[in-house]
């Protein structure tokens, strides 16, 4: 028994979609990492150590201002918002068509771009929630 023509194409378009969805919430996700990235070493680079943010209570006199604002950079700051604003988006977005894709084998996006979006993902969300040395904390301040 053959396939019908139509379903045939409309399998076909379908996985043209999830593809395109998958691959934007990669590029997404690989953007705002490395933007972000780049803007705290940047920041590292012209105070000669790493950015810290604001910290304690001005009331108490435990406050601490932090060591440089990140919209001192400009245009690059704007970028990394930009990609972390567009990841909030994206992400769940393509997380979704990913998920989905998976109950109809041939919308299925190339195994490289289901590994490099988990990844990116995973790397994402340990950076947000470990958030070592207090980065996220310092470009959301």
């Amino acid at each position: 028994m053959t396939e019908h023509p139509s379903r045939s194409v409309a399998s076909a378009s379908l996985s043209g979609v999830v593809f395109t969805v998958v691959a934007a919430g990669a590029i997404v996700l690989s953007g705002a990492i490395a933007t972000f990235g780049s803007l705290v070493l940047r920041a590292r680079l012209h105070l000669g150590h790493w950015p810290r943010p604001q910290s304690g209570n001005p009331f108490t006199g435990t406050y601490s201002p932090s060591s440089i604002d990140p919209k001192s950079f400009g245009l690059h700051c704007e970028v990394a918002y930009l990609f972390t604003l567009a990841a909030f988006y994206v992400v769940p977005v393509a997380a979704v068509t990913l998920v989905l894709s998976h109950l109809v084998p041939r919308t299925r996006p190339p195994a490289a771009l289901t590994a490099l979006f988990l990844c990116a993902a995973a790397l994402a969300a340990g950076l947000i929630v470990l958030d070592p040395g207090g980065f996220a904390h310092w470009f959301a301040d």
